[in-house]
């Protein structure tokens, strides 16, 4: 008890020294804005930008606003390049055995960067795949990375769960991950350099998010980290929940944070200004069970929307809730039972006003638009965990058998289907133009024109042809289960 009064004692005597040196540019934390947020939140985002032009072009975005794996409108930008791409394909293998990128890529500034389970740091060219620079962070890595203009931003954790935690869960039913070796990494895009390195509490293994002044973490002790972009100190060390965050990434908005829990199941939604947690929501009968499960949370048209599994069942359910109240929407029932699923992430997209929401143990992906009717079913096998990434007409599912798959948005109709030989991770994939760049679990980078699909790839470069809300005119017809 002594320990945790000195130690606030120190956190109010740092805000209120902040205070008196830089007035006006910090509040407490149960003040109006604290350090690291905008007065105005949403002007750091760039609007959404559609084209009446039914030909226009896709409007570029800059590197700067792919933040997360966050289902918002920035989740699956298109950037056009400069200079002529080409396919190219890299391996990479450290000790005998091919690198598992299971974590993503990410693409910036012409370059292309991957991080590997082992901590290996790869950039290439984007043009021909050839490589920059290499760094070894003698860490596990399982979350995704973020950009900032220049920083690239690692998280190296573990998703171990101890025999301590183990302990502590039969007793308070609470998941907690981590094994103590939790670190942030800044290094730079250019160089490989590393900026700085910070020590955390509690496993990352979702998404970071990017801040104006600051990169937030949801550990897998339960807390809210806002670390500094500039020298990685911690700004704000806010504990939100008594259970791990697990595989699910955060989801940013202007003006709160919304954070998934796996164990006990729940979402929990922390204001930014002032910074304190504003509802949870659990769905009735899932308090408390031992599936480690919950999908990403994605804000939609209407609202926010994520995936619950029942407690007794296994059942997946699609929620939408209100993202201001918590209230409850609408649900959509997803399948009966769902007990084989891994224990891990599922991320659901949302782009121009439809939901894209993958069934792993079906081999599933289902279109339901922000209303919550079902528009079509399509089943494109293997078993995806991401609703895949919404280029013009097309959308492309990577699978864990490697294959990616193409399906037309307005049908569900699968138009190409590309056959790999080592499984792809559970996340989605980068464009440049028409380029596609993604990474495998056995240690290939590949970069691969999605032109070859011939007259549906025309429109790519088009503005995305779903501008009007409501069903589609040839979509199955379906109803919310409330």
């Amino acid at each position: 008890m002594m320990k945790h009064g000195f130690t606030r004692i120190l956190w109010l005597t740092a805000f209120w020294t902040l205070g008196v040196l830089f007035p006006g540019q910090i509040s407490p934390v149960w003040g109006s804005s604290p350090m690291g947020f905008p007065d105005d939140p949403s002007s750091s985002r760039i609007p959404e930008t559609r084209s009446e032009d039914p030909i226009g072009s896709v409007v570029p975005l800059p590197p700067d606003t792919w933040p997360a794996e966050s289902g918002n409108p920035f989740h699956n930008p298109v950037f056009l390049s400069q200079t002529p791409l080409s396919e190219w394909t890299r391996q990479f293998s450290r000790n005998g055995a091919g690198e598992d990128f299971s974590s993503g890529i990410v693409t910036s500034s012409g370059r292309v960067f991957a991080v590997s389970t082992t901590g290996h740091v790869e950039a290439l060219d984007v043009s021909s795949g050839r490589s920059l620079w290499h760094v070894r962070l003698e860490a596990p890595v399982h979350a995704p990375m973020i950009l900032s203009k220049r920083i690239l931003y690692v998280v190296s954790s573990s998703p171990s769960i101890t025999l301590d935690h183990l302990l502590l869960y039969t007793r308070t039913r609470h998941l907690l991950r981590g094994d103590g070796s939790e670190r942030v990494w800044a290094l730079s895009q250019r160089s490989g350099r590393i900026l700085w390195t910070q020590k955390i509490s509690g496993a990352v293994l979702g998404s970071p998010l990017l801040e104006p002044h600051t990169i937030a973490l949801a550990t897998g002790s339960g807390h809210l980290l806002f670390l500094s972009r500039q020298d990685g100190h911690i700004v704000v060390d806010l504990p939100v929940s008594d259970g791990s965050f697990g595989w699910a990434s955060p989801l940013d908005s202007s003006d709160a944070i919304y954070l998934a829990q796996e164990n006990p199941p729940m979402i929990d939604r922390v204001t930014k200004s002032p910074l304190k947690t504003d509802w949870r929501f659990a769905l009735s009968n899932t308090t408390t069970y031992d599936r480690f499960f919950i999908g990403d949370p994605v804000l939609t048209g209407e609202g926010m929307a994520t995936v619950f599994r029942k407690k007794d069942s296994g059942a997946m359910v699609l929620v939408s809730l209100d993202p201001v109240t918590g209230r409850i929407l609408w649900t959509l029932s997803l399948s009966d039972s769902s007990k084989d699923i891994p224990e891990e992430m599922l991320t659901l997209v949302d782009a121009d006003g439809v939901l894209y929401v993958p069934l792993p143990e079906k081999g599933d992906l289902l279109a339901v638009s922000d209303s919550g009717q079902l528009l079509w079913k399509s089943h494109i096998g293997g078993s995806p965990h991401t609703g895949g990434t919404a280029v013009g007409r097309l959308l492309f599912v990577p699978l864990p058998s490697g294959h990616i798959v193409a399906i037309d948005r307005k049908s569900g109709q699968k138009v190409h289907e590309w056959k790999g030989k080592s499984p792809l991770g559970p996340r989605s994939l980068s464009l440049i133009g028409s380029m596609i760049f993604f990474a495998d679990r056995k240690g290939e980078v590949r970069a691969m024109d999605l032109s070859t699909l011939g007259e549906k790839a025309d429109l790519l470069s088009r503005t995305p042809f779903l501008n009007a809300k409501g069903p589609l005119k040839d979509a199955v017809k379906g109803k919310p289960n409330e």
